[in-house]
């Protein structure tokens, strides 16, 4: 028995989905932005528009619903972060707007499975906002503490595991996901995580096998 999550992308939409064909067909849909010029295939969209939300959650055959009926134990949210290009580009309230949008699928989810899980990768421009921490089940930091087989500098290590902390301490569980490659860089990368306790995984980049679940180390107060 293990807890099995589906995989959404709330913050860009992709042309091998399902729905695709249907409200984003060839593109057209009011709620597509540009595209991802790393990811092809990938676009940015208006998180806050009413027709990317429908897709989500909210009328029936949504995506949400469907995972729900699948018997998934919950989701695991991605470019949730997709808010801060947004700021960059103008929109102040981008962040706020993402939370609605997760505190809403959360609440949505939860009416019909009480126990449905939600986890969402990168959310740090939420974290703090109001309803947020009791929608998340959980976090996922990804490609964010390590710089190739090197922790990040301290400054920035400390910018990134300040909030993760936090949120370990109001209940919620934090996991790491980062990208060495050589064995002095896991080491490294492993040490970094038994100091914070978290639950580590070292990830092939490729996505072309699987990766290295890290032994959970016991949280010790060590500040970088």
């Amino acid at each position: 028995p293990r807890l099995v999550l589906a995989y959404v992308s709330v913050g860009e939409a992709e042309d091998y989905r399902y729905y695709w064909d249907g409200p984003a067909r060839r593109g057209a849909a009011a709620f597509l932005d540009r595209p991802n010029p790393q990811w092809p295939g990938n676009f940015a969209v208006r998180f806050w528009d009413p027709g990317w939300r429908a897709i989500l959650f909210g009328r029936p055959g949504a995506w949400i619903d469907r995972i729900v009926q699948a018997g998934f134990d919950g989701v695991y949210l991605d470019t949730v972060d997709a808010a801060e290009s947004w700021v960059d580009r103008g929109r102040t309230d981008a962040p706020e707007r993402m939370a609605d949008l997760v505190r809403d699928l959360a609440s949505h989810a939860r009416r019909q499975d009480p126990a449905f899980l939600v986890v969402a990768s990168n959310p740090f421009p939420l974290l703090g906002l109001p309803g947020v921490a009791a929608a998340l089940s959980g976090i996922v930091a990804e490609d964010h503490v390590m710089r190739g087989e090197a922790p990040a500098r301290p400054k920035a290590l400390k910018g990134v595991l300040a909030p993760l902390r936090e949120s370990a301490r109001s209940g919620i569980p934090v996991m790491l996901i980062d990208y060495p490659r050589t064995l002095a860089g896991r080491e490294r990368y492993a040490s970094l995580c038994a100091s914070e306790g978290f639950l580590c995984y070292a990830g092939v980049r490729a996505l072309d096998r699987p990766g290295t679940l890290l032994p959970r180390g016991e949280r010790k107060e060590v500040r970088p």
